[in-house]
């Protein structure tokens, strides 16, 4: 579960970059790009979200480190926590899919914290 929700963060946060990028470029097209530079904020957030992944996948193969379990499980706490609360804020701002990824992702991070706690 830990590498699929890794690998699934990091195609969220490559997805999310591309429709800006493409919404930027449409807007310069049609002459009614925004006065302020919004690229900083979502390179931010890709490499959010790709160091968030990278951290999933090779945290589910050292679960066997007592360390690094206790390490994941509250780092799969603090996401799925994280997540709940974004998108319970979000609620009717970003749209149907991506408020339903936002909850859908909390739901997989708590459920993995869970798993790794019990060891499964």
């Amino acid at each position: 579960i830990g590498v699929l929700v890794g690998v699934l963060t990091i195609l969220g946060g490559i997805f999310a970059a591309a429709l800006h990028f493409i919404a930027l470029g449409l807007s310069t097209a049609w002459n009614t790009e925004p006065e302020t530079n919004t690229d900083q904020p979502v390179m931010f957030i890709l490499l959010f979200f790709l160091i968030i992944g990278m951290i999933t996948t090779i945290g589910a193969y050292k679960t066997q480190r007592k360390a690094w379990r206790r390490f994941f499980i509250g780092f799969c706490l603090l996401l799925g926590i994280g997540f709940s609360v974004a998108s319970i804020a979000a609620l009717g701002a970003l749209g149907t899919i991506s408020e339903g990824f936002i909850f859908i992702m909390s739901l997989v991070y708590l459920v993995l914290a869970f798993t790794a706690n019990k060891g499964w």
